[in-house]
């Protein structure tokens, strides 16, 4: 089953060259898409980073 679902992502994934031609057709560079890209990702880490900070001293609570 495992394989079946790693089998059917691999199908959902866009070629380089799909990908390169969806951005051209927004008229969005692949260099902007990068930047986007890991603007989001760090903005979605900070917010991770900031839970599990919250969360622990949540927990540091509860045991005192």
């Amino acid at each position: 089953m495992a394989d079946k679902t790693l089998q059917a992502d691999r199908e959902k994934q866009l070629t380089r060259k799909e990908l390169d031609s969806l951005l051209e057709e927004l008229g969005v560079s692949a260099d902007t898409a990068k930047d986007e890209y890991r603007s989001r990702v760090e903005s979605f880490n900070k917010l991770t980073l900031w839970q599990d900070q919250r969360n622990t001293q949540i927990a540091q609570l509860s045991t005192s």
